[in-house]
Protein backbone atom coordinates (compact mmCIF):
# COMPACT_ATOMS: atom_id res chain seq x y z
CA UNK A 1 0.00 0.00 0.00
CA UNK A 2 1.33 3.44 -1.09
CA UNK A 3 1.43 5.39 2.37
CA UNK A 4 1.64 8.52 -0.15
CA UNK A 5 -1.91 8.12 -1.11
CA UNK A 6 -2.80 8.18 2.77
CA UNK A 7 -0.93 10.03 4.46
CA UNK A 8 -2.90 13.09 4.08
CA UNK A 9 -6.49 11.60 4.66
CA UNK A 10 -7.58 12.07 7.96
CA UNK A 11 -7.77 9.48 10.45
CA UNK A 12 -9.61 8.12 12.96
CA UNK A 13 -6.61 7.08 15.49
CA UNK A 14 -2.93 8.62 15.90
CA UNK A 15 -0.65 6.50 17.60
CA UNK A 16 2.37 7.60 18.84
CA UNK A 17 4.30 4.39 20.09
CA UNK A 18 3.23 1.03 20.30
CA UNK A 19 2.35 -1.67 23.21
CA UNK A 20 0.00 -4.72 23.64
CA UNK A 21 -3.19 -2.74 24.83
CA UNK A 22 -2.87 -0.13 22.29
CA UNK A 23 -2.27 -2.49 19.70
CA UNK A 24 -5.48 -4.45 20.61
CA UNK A 25 -7.66 -1.47 20.37
CA UNK A 26 -6.08 -0.56 16.76
CA UNK A 27 -6.84 -3.62 15.54
CA UNK A 28 -9.88 -3.76 16.87
CA UNK A 29 -11.07 -0.25 15.47
CA UNK A 30 -9.36 -1.22 11.82
CA UNK A 31 -11.60 -4.10 11.98
CA UNK A 32 -14.34 -2.14 12.82
CA UNK A 33 -13.43 -0.18 9.63
CA UNK A 34 -11.68 3.14 11.36
CA UNK A 35 -8.88 4.33 10.04
CA UNK A 36 -5.13 4.33 11.71
CA UNK A 37 -2.42 5.48 11.63
CA UNK A 38 1.16 5.24 13.49
CA UNK A 39 4.15 6.60 14.20
CA UNK A 40 6.80 3.91 16.09
CA UNK A 41 9.16 6.30 18.77
CA UNK A 42 10.85 3.43 19.24
CA UNK A 43 12.28 -0.11 18.23
CA UNK A 44 10.31 -2.69 19.46
CA UNK A 45 11.93 -4.80 22.28
CA UNK A 46 13.07 -8.32 20.95
CA UNK A 47 14.31 -10.26 24.28
CA UNK A 48 12.22 -12.85 25.93
CA UNK A 49 10.97 -11.60 29.28
CA UNK A 50 7.64 -13.78 29.32
CA UNK A 51 4.62 -13.06 32.44
CA UNK A 52 3.03 -15.95 34.26
CA UNK A 53 -0.48 -15.27 34.78
CA UNK A 54 -2.23 -16.17 38.37
CA UNK A 55 -5.76 -15.99 38.12
CA UNK A 56 -7.10 -18.53 40.65
CA UNK A 57 -8.52 -16.78 43.32
CA UNK A 58 -7.98 -16.84 46.71
CA UNK A 59 -11.32 -15.70 48.26
CA UNK A 60 -15.08 -16.26 47.14
CA UNK A 61 -15.60 -12.65 46.75
CA UNK A 62 -12.62 -12.75 44.04
CA UNK A 63 -14.21 -15.68 41.61
CA UNK A 64 -16.14 -12.89 39.55
CA UNK A 65 -13.10 -10.61 38.29
CA UNK A 66 -10.53 -13.82 38.15
CA UNK A 67 -13.48 -15.64 35.86
CA UNK A 68 -13.72 -12.58 33.09
CA UNK A 69 -9.68 -12.09 33.38
CA UNK A 70 -9.31 -15.82 32.76
CA UNK A 71 -11.96 -15.57 29.81
CA UNK A 72 -10.52 -12.75 28.31
CA UNK A 73 -6.96 -13.97 28.78
CA UNK A 74 -8.13 -16.64 26.46
CA UNK A 75 -9.69 -14.55 23.64
CA UNK A 76 -6.54 -12.94 23.56
CA UNK A 77 -4.97 -16.16 22.86
CA UNK A 78 -6.98 -16.79 20.13
CA UNK A 79 -4.59 -14.34 18.19
CA UNK A 80 -1.66 -15.86 18.73
CA UNK A 81 -1.64 -19.11 20.79
CA UNK A 82 1.39 -20.15 20.46
CA UNK A 83 2.55 -17.41 23.16
CA UNK A 84 0.08 -18.39 25.53
CA UNK A 85 2.62 -21.38 27.20
CA UNK A 86 0.25 -23.14 29.84
CA UNK A 87 2.51 -23.87 33.36
CA UNK A 88 1.54 -25.42 36.18
CA UNK A 89 1.60 -23.42 39.13
CA UNK A 90 1.91 -23.79 42.99
CA UNK A 91 -0.27 -21.15 45.02
CA UNK A 92 0.04 -20.91 48.88
CA UNK A 93 -1.48 -18.53 50.73
CA UNK A 94 0.52 -16.78 53.17
CA UNK A 95 -2.20 -16.23 55.35
CA UNK A 96 -4.60 -19.49 55.01
CA UNK A 97 -4.91 -22.93 53.89
CA UNK A 98 -5.75 -23.36 50.61
CA UNK A 99 -9.71 -23.44 49.83
CA UNK A 100 -9.74 -26.81 48.00
CA UNK A 101 -13.36 -26.40 47.51
CA UNK A 102 -13.07 -23.03 46.10
CA UNK A 103 -10.57 -24.30 43.44
CA UNK A 104 -12.48 -27.12 42.60
CA UNK A 105 -15.61 -24.72 41.90
CA UNK A 106 -13.38 -22.32 40.02
CA UNK A 107 -12.24 -25.42 37.75
CA UNK A 108 -15.75 -26.65 36.78
CA UNK A 109 -16.48 -22.61 35.91
CA UNK A 110 -13.65 -22.94 33.43
CA UNK A 111 -14.52 -26.40 32.31
CA UNK A 112 -11.50 -27.61 32.99
CA UNK A 113 -11.15 -31.24 32.62
CA UNK A 114 -9.44 -33.70 35.23
CA UNK A 115 -5.90 -33.25 33.50
CA UNK A 116 -5.65 -29.78 34.08
CA UNK A 117 -7.39 -29.41 37.39
CA UNK A 118 -5.99 -28.15 40.32
CA UNK A 119 -4.74 -30.45 43.01
CA UNK A 120 -3.84 -29.94 46.91
CA UNK A 121 -0.06 -30.49 47.73
CA UNK A 122 1.06 -31.35 51.08
CA UNK A 123 4.46 -30.30 50.57
CA UNK A 124 6.75 -32.78 53.59
CA UNK A 125 5.29 -35.93 51.35
CA UNK A 126 6.35 -34.36 48.09
CA UNK A 127 10.66 -34.80 47.51
CA UNK A 128 10.53 -31.59 45.50
CA UNK A 129 9.05 -29.67 47.83
CA UNK A 130 9.60 -31.13 51.25
CA UNK A 131 12.35 -27.92 51.83
CA UNK A 132 9.21 -25.68 52.10
CA UNK A 133 7.82 -27.56 55.00
CA UNK A 134 6.82 -25.75 57.85
CA UNK A 135 6.97 -22.59 56.47
CA UNK A 136 4.45 -23.63 53.36
CA UNK A 137 2.66 -26.52 54.46
CA UNK A 138 -0.33 -26.69 52.38
CA UNK A 139 -0.64 -25.26 48.70
CA UNK A 140 -2.90 -25.73 45.27
CA UNK A 141 -1.06 -26.88 41.87
CA UNK A 142 -2.71 -25.18 39.45
CA UNK A 143 -2.79 -24.28 35.65
CA UNK A 144 -1.76 -21.14 34.47
CA UNK A 145 -0.24 -19.46 31.22
CA UNK A 146 3.35 -17.86 30.53
CA UNK A 147 2.45 -14.53 28.23
CA UNK A 148 5.57 -13.68 25.99
CA UNK A 149 4.61 -9.97 25.73
CA UNK A 150 7.05 -8.42 23.44
CA UNK A 151 6.64 -10.76 20.81
CA UNK A 152 3.26 -10.67 20.64
CA UNK A 153 3.31 -6.64 20.34
CA UNK A 154 5.39 -7.58 17.28
CA UNK A 155 2.76 -9.92 15.91
CA UNK A 156 0.13 -7.32 16.65
CA UNK A 157 1.45 -4.85 14.74
CA UNK A 158 1.79 -7.09 11.45
CA UNK A 159 -2.02 -8.21 12.15
CA UNK A 160 -2.60 -4.43 12.18
CA UNK A 161 -0.47 -3.43 8.77
CA UNK A 162 -2.39 -6.54 7.05
CA UNK A 163 -5.53 -4.60 8.36
CA UNK A 164 -4.53 -1.68 6.53
CA UNK A 165 -2.27 0.50 9.57
CA UNK A 166 -0.49 3.33 7.69
CA UNK A 167 2.82 3.75 9.24
CA UNK A 168 4.04 7.19 9.12
CA UNK A 169 7.47 8.57 8.88
CA UNK A 170 8.59 10.96 10.96
CA UNK A 171 8.31 14.33 8.89
CA UNK A 172 4.52 13.21 7.89
CA UNK A 173 1.82 15.41 9.04
CA UNK A 174 -1.10 13.72 11.84
CA UNK A 175 -4.37 15.08 10.94
CA UNK A 176 -6.45 12.72 13.43
CA UNK A 177 -9.77 12.88 15.65
CA UNK A 178 -7.89 11.32 18.65
CA UNK A 179 -4.58 11.03 19.08
CA UNK A 180 -3.04 8.44 21.43
CA UNK A 181 0.59 7.54 22.88
CA UNK A 182 1.31 3.94 23.55
CA UNK A 183 4.52 3.69 26.05
CA UNK A 184 6.13 0.34 26.51
CA UNK A 185 5.05 -1.70 29.46
CA UNK A 186 7.81 -0.62 32.20
CA UNK A 187 8.64 -4.23 33.82
CA UNK A 188 10.63 -2.73 36.74
CA UNK A 189 7.40 -1.45 38.14
CA UNK A 190 6.16 -4.84 38.90
CA UNK A 191 9.02 -7.40 38.34
CA UNK A 192 12.37 -8.11 39.01
CA UNK A 193 14.97 -10.49 37.13
CA UNK A 194 17.55 -12.65 39.19
CA UNK A 195 20.26 -13.53 36.98
CA UNK A 196 21.59 -16.99 37.43
CA UNK A 197 19.95 -17.58 40.72
CA UNK A 198 19.23 -21.38 40.95
CA UNK A 199 15.81 -22.45 41.44
CA UNK A 200 15.18 -25.47 43.26
CA UNK A 201 11.46 -26.25 42.40
CA UNK A 202 10.35 -28.23 39.18
CA UNK A 203 7.09 -25.55 39.01
CA UNK A 204 6.57 -21.63 39.67
CA UNK A 205 5.16 -20.81 42.78
CA UNK A 206 2.77 -18.26 44.20
CA UNK A 207 2.18 -16.94 47.23
CA UNK A 208 -0.59 -14.45 47.81
CA UNK A 209 -0.24 -12.49 51.39
CA UNK A 210 -2.67 -9.89 52.49
CA UNK A 211 0.11 -7.07 51.33
CA UNK A 212 0.66 -8.50 47.81
CA UNK A 213 1.13 -11.48 45.52
CA UNK A 214 4.44 -12.67 44.69
CA UNK A 215 4.90 -14.54 41.64
CA UNK A 216 8.40 -16.85 40.97
CA UNK A 217 8.86 -18.40 37.66
CA UNK A 218 11.97 -19.69 36.69
CA UNK A 219 13.04 -18.82 33.07
CA UNK A 220 16.44 -20.91 32.37
CA UNK A 221 19.46 -19.65 34.43
CA UNK A 222 16.98 -16.63 35.97
CA UNK A 223 14.25 -16.27 37.91
CA UNK A 224 11.49 -13.80 37.01
CA UNK A 225 10.07 -12.43 40.63
CA UNK A 226 6.37 -10.74 39.87
CA UNK A 227 4.89 -8.40 42.63
CA UNK A 228 1.64 -6.84 42.48
CA UNK A 229 0.86 -4.55 45.35
CA UNK A 230 -2.30 -5.15 47.42
CA UNK A 231 -1.97 -2.66 50.70
CA UNK A 232 -1.21 0.31 49.06
CA UNK A 233 -0.68 1.56 52.23
CA UNK A 234 2.27 -0.13 53.73
CA UNK A 235 5.64 1.68 53.97
CA UNK A 236 8.37 0.61 52.03
CA UNK A 237 10.64 -0.27 54.53
CA UNK A 238 8.04 -3.23 55.46
CA UNK A 239 7.69 -3.99 51.81
CA UNK A 240 11.10 -4.81 51.49
CA UNK A 241 11.54 -6.63 54.83
CA UNK A 242 8.49 -9.01 53.66
CA UNK A 243 9.19 -9.41 50.65
CA UNK A 244 12.87 -10.48 51.60
CA UNK A 245 11.49 -12.99 54.17
CA UNK A 246 9.08 -14.98 51.75
CA UNK A 247 12.02 -15.06 49.40
CA UNK A 248 14.07 -16.32 52.08
CA UNK A 249 11.24 -18.80 53.54
CA UNK A 250 10.99 -20.05 49.30
CA UNK A 251 15.16 -21.16 49.31
CA UNK A 252 15.76 -18.15 47.21
CA UNK A 253 19.21 -16.70 47.60
CA UNK A 254 18.19 -13.06 48.44
CA UNK A 255 21.25 -10.28 47.82
CA UNK A 256 21.29 -6.89 49.39
CA UNK A 257 21.26 -5.69 45.82
CA UNK A 258 17.84 -6.42 45.33
CA UNK A 259 16.41 -3.49 48.03
CA UNK A 260 16.95 -1.13 45.79
CA UNK A 261 14.76 -3.34 42.93
CA UNK A 262 12.09 -4.02 45.44
CA UNK A 263 11.49 -0.12 46.77
CA UNK A 264 10.88 0.55 42.80
CA UNK A 265 7.85 -1.53 42.84
CA UNK A 266 6.64 0.08 45.94
CA UNK A 267 6.39 3.13 44.83
CA UNK A 268 3.98 3.30 41.98
CA UNK A 269 0.81 2.02 42.80
CA UNK A 270 -0.77 0.21 39.51
CA UNK A 271 -4.11 1.77 39.23
CA UNK A 272 -6.77 0.23 39.31
CA UNK A 273 -8.46 2.55 37.12
CA UNK A 274 -7.50 3.20 33.14
CA UNK A 275 -5.43 6.39 33.01
CA UNK A 276 -6.58 9.60 30.33
CA UNK A 277 -7.61 8.67 27.20
CA UNK A 278 -4.87 10.04 25.33
CA UNK A 279 -1.87 7.86 27.04
CA UNK A 280 -2.72 4.44 26.76
CA UNK A 281 0.17 2.54 29.31
CA UNK A 282 0.33 -1.11 29.27
CA UNK A 283 -0.25 -3.03 32.71
CA UNK A 284 0.57 -6.92 34.31
CA UNK A 285 -1.39 -9.79 32.28
CA UNK A 286 -4.34 -9.95 34.89
CA UNK A 287 -5.17 -6.35 34.68
CA UNK A 288 -5.12 -6.11 30.58
CA UNK A 289 -8.86 -7.18 30.59
CA UNK A 290 -10.19 -4.17 32.49
CA UNK A 291 -7.85 -1.07 30.94
CA UNK A 292 -8.40 -2.43 27.51
CA UNK A 293 -12.19 -2.86 27.96
CA UNK A 294 -12.11 0.58 29.54
CA UNK A 295 -9.85 2.35 27.09
CA UNK A 296 -12.09 1.35 24.08
CA UNK A 297 -15.49 2.99 25.75
CA UNK A 298 -13.30 5.95 26.35
CA UNK A 299 -12.43 5.50 23.10
CA UNK A 300 -16.16 5.16 21.03
CA UNK A 301 -17.14 8.20 23.41
CA UNK A 302 -14.55 10.37 21.74
CA UNK A 303 -15.01 9.34 18.47
CA UNK A 304 -18.59 8.44 18.20
CA UNK A 305 -18.31 5.27 16.81
CA UNK A 306 -18.10 1.57 17.62
CA UNK A 307 -15.39 -0.53 18.06
CA UNK A 308 -16.10 -4.14 18.15
CA UNK A 309 -13.37 -6.18 20.68
CA UNK A 310 -15.66 -9.05 19.87
CA UNK A 311 -15.20 -9.35 16.52
CA UNK A 312 -11.17 -8.59 16.66
CA UNK A 313 -11.05 -12.32 18.40
CA UNK A 314 -13.53 -14.10 16.23
CA UNK A 315 -12.38 -12.59 12.69
CA UNK A 316 -8.70 -14.86 13.01
CA UNK A 317 -8.62 -18.69 12.99
CA UNK A 318 -6.14 -19.70 15.37
CA UNK A 319 -7.40 -21.23 18.19
CA UNK A 320 -7.34 -19.88 21.93
CA UNK A 321 -4.83 -22.04 23.77
CA UNK A 322 -7.26 -24.58 25.15
CA UNK A 323 -5.50 -28.38 25.88
CA UNK A 324 -6.54 -29.96 22.72
CA UNK A 325 -4.84 -26.73 21.03
CA UNK A 326 -2.16 -26.85 22.33
CA UNK A 327 -1.12 -30.67 21.98
CA UNK A 328 -1.95 -29.45 18.50
CA UNK A 329 1.06 -26.95 18.63
CA UNK A 330 3.04 -28.90 20.63
CA UNK A 331 2.85 -31.86 17.61
CA UNK A 332 3.78 -29.27 15.31
CA UNK A 333 6.73 -28.55 17.36
CA UNK A 334 7.75 -31.90 17.20
CA UNK A 335 7.35 -32.21 13.29
CA UNK A 336 9.27 -29.02 13.04
CA UNK A 337 11.61 -30.54 15.27
CA UNK A 338 12.44 -33.25 12.77
CA UNK A 339 13.06 -31.65 10.27
CA UNK A 340 15.56 -28.87 12.20
CA UNK A 341 17.72 -31.95 14.35
CA UNK A 342 20.31 -31.86 11.86
CA UNK A 343 21.28 -28.85 12.19
CA UNK A 344 22.62 -29.77 15.30
CA UNK A 345 19.94 -27.57 17.90
CA UNK A 346 18.85 -29.68 21.05
CA UNK A 347 14.85 -30.26 21.50
CA UNK A 348 14.91 -27.84 24.56
CA UNK A 349 16.12 -25.09 22.38
CA UNK A 350 14.46 -25.71 19.61
CA UNK A 351 10.99 -25.50 21.17
CA UNK A 352 11.58 -22.01 22.79
CA UNK A 353 11.85 -20.50 19.49
CA UNK A 354 9.34 -22.50 18.19
CA UNK A 355 6.72 -21.16 20.64
CA UNK A 356 8.56 -17.58 20.30
CA UNK A 357 8.40 -17.13 15.97
CA UNK A 358 5.57 -20.36 14.69
CA UNK A 359 4.80 -18.78 11.77
CA UNK A 360 8.79 -17.98 10.88
CA UNK A 361 9.91 -21.19 11.96
CA UNK A 362 9.87 -22.76 8.71
CA UNK A 363 11.75 -19.73 7.07
CA UNK A 364 14.61 -20.39 9.55
CA UNK A 365 14.98 -23.75 9.52
CA UNK A 366 15.23 -23.46 6.04
CA UNK A 367 18.17 -20.28 6.34
CA UNK A 368 20.12 -22.09 9.04
CA UNK A 369 20.46 -25.15 6.64
CA UNK A 370 21.15 -22.92 3.55
CA UNK A 371 24.13 -21.15 6.32
CA UNK A 372 25.55 -24.59 7.56
CA UNK A 373 27.63 -24.40 4.22
CA UNK A 374 29.57 -21.88 6.04
CA UNK A 375 29.02 -22.42 9.63
CA UNK A 376 28.89 -25.73 11.15
CA UNK A 377 28.18 -24.18 15.46
CA UNK A 378 24.60 -24.73 15.98
CA UNK A 379 24.28 -22.37 18.16
CA UNK A 380 25.59 -19.25 16.46
CA UNK A 381 23.72 -20.60 12.84
CA UNK A 382 20.47 -20.13 15.02
CA UNK A 383 21.48 -17.03 16.98
CA UNK A 384 22.31 -15.58 13.74
CA UNK A 385 19.58 -16.58 11.96
CA UNK A 386 17.15 -15.32 15.12
CA UNK A 387 18.64 -11.95 14.83
CA UNK A 388 17.70 -11.70 10.85
CA UNK A 389 14.36 -12.53 11.43
CA UNK A 390 13.96 -10.11 14.07
CA UNK A 391 15.00 -7.53 12.12
CA UNK A 392 13.28 -8.45 9.08
CA UNK A 393 9.75 -8.48 11.11
CA UNK A 394 10.76 -5.07 12.85
CA UNK A 395 11.34 -3.88 8.76
CA UNK A 396 7.72 -5.14 8.12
Amino acid sequence: MDKTEKKNDNFHLYLNGFNFAGGCIALAALNSGLKVCLKLDRKLDTTFYPELSYFYPGSLVQTRTAYADFLFLLRCSSLFPHLYFPKRSLFFQQEAKPNMSLHVGFDKLLRRDRESSSLPIRTEKFRDYHSLNPSFELGALVLEYQFDRNQAVRELLQFCVREGLILLDEKEPKMAQLTLSCPALVKEQYSIQLKKTQYPFPNPIRVKSSNFDLILNPVFNDIVVQIYKVNTKISASDFVEEMKLILTRLKIVVLDEIDDQIKKIHSPIVAEKYHSVDEIVDYPLHLQRTHIIGWKREIQKQLGVNINLNFLFDSYPDQAMTNINFRNIQNECDEKFDLAKQTGISYAHFSHLFYRYRRSIDAMIEQVYEKMNMERDAKKLWDEVVQETNQQENDT
